[in-house]
């Protein structure tokens, strides 16, 4: 790759993660596909990941360090740093398979240019040990134009995905307002524009970890909030993801107590499909202002979801 610039640049972000980084890096380096650079974004790390993970002397390695901005932060600075035509994301915590990126790249080969992401399976760890594979039979559209599919829920974790360098110069990269959630925000635009490839087998393992970004749950539905007033006019063209969006926003507001705005979204969900007796009993019990009596009789609704 001397004096020529790498197809494929893989950026991935750590913070003080030096006991399980070595592990990512060298799912990367392990490769079959080799035509690539990896850019490590060192988030402000106070351990010892700047020594640890300068031990690799891979001539395709890069080290960038800022001052702590969170994950979607440094997933910035590190395609503002890369060099490739297509862009990839690993995270700290997780591992590749060796095949993975030659099979997302042969698939990029075989397809036209209007294909500007490909993402594939992957298996996750959970608390339990237990594995499971990701994208589950739920998701019935899982390549070409999937901007409704994505408009339902994120189904893509940042790890599994390549995406033409093009694609974040059109829509942008990561929003660091957003507390969570940010690789959902970023594909839901990337489809408008473009369509999806996928490799319908598991070609990287996630690990769940207590600091991960995923563990955040308030973070997580704020961003969620946010993102359905972002996008509420893309999600009104379909009632059933606008309930269903509005509905779960609500109910998570209730079971912490925050009654008045819970309101507004379980009064959205209802008024979009009145029909459902989930979305008005939910409305009910959160106009009583009582979060133990919405806890109590919370599982009543969720029996009626598929009213």
């Amino acid at each position: 790759m001397k004096g020529s610039l790498p197809k494929v640049s893989v950026i991935l972000p750590t913070y003080n993660r030096a006991h399980l980084v070595g592990r990512a890096i060298e799912s990367v380096f392990k490769q079959s596909y080799s035509d690539l650079e990896l850019i490590v974004v060192d988030d402000g790390s106070t351990d010892n990941t700047q020594s640890d993970i300068k031990k690799f002397s891979d001539s395709r390695f890069r080290y960038v360090a800022i001052s702590h901005g969170g994950g979607a932060a440094a997933r910035n600075a590190g395609i503002q740093a890369a060099k490739g035509q297509f862009i990839a994301f690993q995270d700290s915590d997780d591992e590749w398979f060796p095949s993975k990126l030659e099979k997302q790249m042969n698939l990029f080969s075989e397809s036209n240019s209007e294909v500007g992401a490909v993402y594939c399976g992957f298996y996750k760890i959970g608390r339990d040990g237990m594995r499971k594979y990701y994208p589950g039979e739920e998701v019935h559209k899982k390549e070409g134009m999937i901007y409704r599919e994505l408009l339902s829920g994120n189904f893509i974790t940042t790890q599994s995905a390549v995406v033409r360098r093009e694609c974040l110069d059109k829509v942008g990269c990561f929003d660091i307002s957003l507390p969570g959630m940010q690789e959902w925000d970023l594909w839901i635009r990337v489809s408008e524009y473009y369509l999806f490839g996928y490799v319908p087998e598991a070609l990287l393992v996630t690990y769940f970890t207590d600091d991960s970004i995923t563990s955040n749950q308030s973070g997580r539905l704020k961003a969620k909030e946010i993102i359905f007033n972002k996008y509420t006019d893309a999600f009104r063209q379909y009632p059933k993801i606008y309930s269903s969006h509005a509905y779960a926003i609500g109910h998570a507001l209730a079971l912490k107590g925050d009654m008045s705005e819970s309101k507004h979204y379980l009064l959205e969900s209802f008024k979009k499909r009145p029909w459902s007796m989930r979305s008005l009993i939910s409305y009910i019990l959160a106009v009583t202002g009582s979060k133990r009596l919405y806890r109590a009789v919370s599982s009543i609704p969720r029996r009626l979801s598929r009213s």
